[in-house]
């Protein structure tokens, strides 16, 4: 496992089902992702600046990581967040607590919101 230093954590994944999750570093990303979706590209990403980051298997076939765009892609993060609080399915849709929340921010906020409805 190599790390890049241009990458920004905590990195956000996406898969294709709208399921979300926040890693901390590159040791929490080979616990929390299976190769196998690495295999059939399941999954997008961006690091905390929104930079889009994509994974790969390395030769050893642990999951790393690697910047794939400078630009930034903030509001596609958002967007992923958002969609990934509509997999609660519940009667209450999630509403952030104010307005121009930071992507981990609001993340934290889907997250507790997600738990919370299914506690």
């Amino acid at each position: 496992m190599m790390n890049d230093p241009q990458i920004e954590y905590p990195i956000y994944i996406a898969d294709h089902g709208n399921w979300m999750t926040l890693i901390v570093n590159l040791t929490e990303l080979n616990y929390e992702i299976e190769t196998i979706d690495i295999e059939t590209d399941e999954y997008l990403g961006w690091d905390s600046n929104g930079r889009r980051v994509e994974l790969y298997l390395d030769s050893r076939r642990n999951i790393d990581i690697k910047l794939i765009s400078y630009d930034c892609y903030i509001h596609e993060l958002i967007t992923a967040i958002l969609a990934f609080a509509k997999t609660a399915k519940k009667k209450v849709a999630f509403t952030p607590s104010k307005e121009n929340l930071s992507p981990y921010e609001l993340f934290m906020e889907v997250d507790r919101f997600i738990n919370n409805i299914w506690d």
